[in-house]
């Protein structure tokens, strides 16, 4: 029988989105969140103090932005990202694809992704090239971090674990320079922000062939507790809300309040047996598309049959 201290698990103490995204399925919790991480946007507060601007809020701001603040000081580009192929050229995307309205699929996983809101998410990204680093489209996680903690751009739209690297005196040029806040998003006709934060992280789930599930379970419960949460924070942090408002810790890490205000309201990708053959198809058209390869809907359109081909392989789709 479980000896489950529910003051140890304080179940109500974990951000909602998360539990629900990493450890549960179909309305059951199978297993706890463990470490997180959210998209959010970097921004240099020295010169948007210097310049006088303000924090882009929806996309078309965020560009608009970007194109002021271009070269306006020597060798500092307006935005930069991670446009390399790959999972984080897909990741960076989504914030914008999901908050334009697009999706993967639709709730029958009928491909949508060549939808016109995929299209014009698509187009939207494709319009920063111009206020980014001339590299931006072989940039992946690390090229991104450095490149923008060693002053190259005003922005970066980035995972929040990145954080330390531009805190690190050893590694950045901005310590001190930098905040970071949640994605941008589509405004909406009562004036509101619709935003997508795109987040991932790691949990805990209990084999079912395990010969210690109870034993399993009670290291689950004092692992993601509210004691150890914030030792977490040594490597990434947790999923607790009380980790993050722990004034102590975000006076050491300045992404907690904008992790506080972006996982509430993120949104993960996928969570499908088929989701590694679907990432590399859409990463494979956002590459096209950025390159100048195709044009965006003709990546996606290519994108959305391969999609098909896959769900029907995998019997989501009939």
């Amino acid at each position: 029988m479980l000896r489950t201290d529910h003051n140890t698990l304080a179940l109500n103490d974990f951000i909602p989105a998360v539990v629900s995204e990493q450890g549960m399925w179909q309305d059951r919790i199978f297993g706890l969140p463990f470490i997180q991480a959210v998209f959010g946007l970097y921004y240099r507060t020295d010169i948007f103090k210097k310049y006088n601007v303000k924090v882009p809020q929806t996309w078309d701001e965020l560009k608009d932005t970007a194109k002021l603040l271009n070269q306006k000081e020597p060798g500092v580009y307006g935005i930069t990202f991670m446009g390399r192929r790959g999972v984080q050229l897909q990741c960076t995307y989504d914030n914008m694809l999901w908050s334009f309205g697009g999706s993967w699929f639709d709730s029958k996983f009928n491909p949508t992704i060549n939808s016109k809101a995929a299209v014009d998410a698509l187009d939207y990204f494709k319009s920063l090239i111009p206020f980014a680093p001339p590299g931006v489209l072989t940039y992946d996680w690390d090229e991104n971090a450095n490149a923008y903690a060693q002053g190259t751009a005003a922005m970066t739209i980035q995972w929040q674990n990145a954080a330390p690297t531009f805190e690190n005196p050893a590694k950045s040029k901005i310590v001190g320079k930098f905040a970071f806040t949640f994605v941008p998003g589509q405004p909406q006709s009562d004036g509101s922000v619709y935003r997508t934060p795109t987040f991932g992280g790691w949990s805990f789930q209990i084999p079912k062939d395990s010969k210690n599930k109870e034993a399993a379970w009670e290291f689950i419960v004092w692992v993601t507790s509210q004691k150890v949460d914030p030792v977490l924070a040594l490597a990434q942090p947790g999923s607790r809300f009380s980790g993050l408002l722990d004034p102590k810790e975000q006076a050491k890490h300045v992404e907690y309040k904008g992790m506080l205000e972006s996982l509430p309201i993120a949104k993960g990708r996928p969570r499908l047996g088929a989701y590694s053959e679907l990432a590399d198809a859409l990463e494979v058209a956002l590459s096209d598309a950025m390159t100048g390869a195709k044009a965006s809907k003709q990546a996606l359109d290519d994108a959305n049959t391969k999609f098909a081909f896959i769900l029907k392989k995998w019997k989501y789709l009939k």
